[in-house]
């Protein structure tokens, strides 16, 4: 795999175009920012789930995070919009944060603007990936 490549799995590439070609506007994103992620998607390389590193994150990796800037660090779940908790760590793939993180790797840092600041964060440890378990169906 290439540095600073983003990749994705061909079943959450799938499911995620399915998603946002069936949006309803009852999902809390508008839908400029839908038609963005959708090219963000296509910019992928797209792999078999059977093929992606295990340092990857994908749909329901569970991955732990570090502000650069604060030290600040914190462990969320990449999920789907209907399955998105905040408190229980569960970040929605359609938020900002949530589509910055999706194919960013271990060692990867990326920029996320908060509502209050820019933040520069560090894919610190990736305790969870569907695929690395053997889960392809997740």
């Amino acid at each position: 795999m290439h540095m600073n490549e983003l990749y994705i799995t061909k079943q959450d590439h799938d499911r995620l175009r399915e998603y946002l070609d069936g949006a309803a506007p009852s999902v809390n994103a508008d839908a400029d920012e839908l038609r963005k992620f959708a090219a963000e998607l296509d910019g992928r390389r797209v792999v078999d789930g059977r093929e992606i590193a295990p340092a990857v994150v994908t749909m329901h990796s569970r991955v732990r995070l570090m502000d650069i800037n604060t030290m600040e660090s914190l462990v969320v779940t990449l999920v789907y919009p209907e399955e998105a908790d905040l408190d229980q760590g569960k970040l929605s793939v359609l938020s900002t944060a949530g589509r910055a993180l999706l194919g960013r790797s271990v060692g990867d840092v990326f920029e996320w603007r908060s509502p209050v600041r820019l933040r520069r964060l560090l894919v610190k440890e990736l305790f969870y990936q569907p695929e690395a378990a053997g889960n392809y169906e997740q």
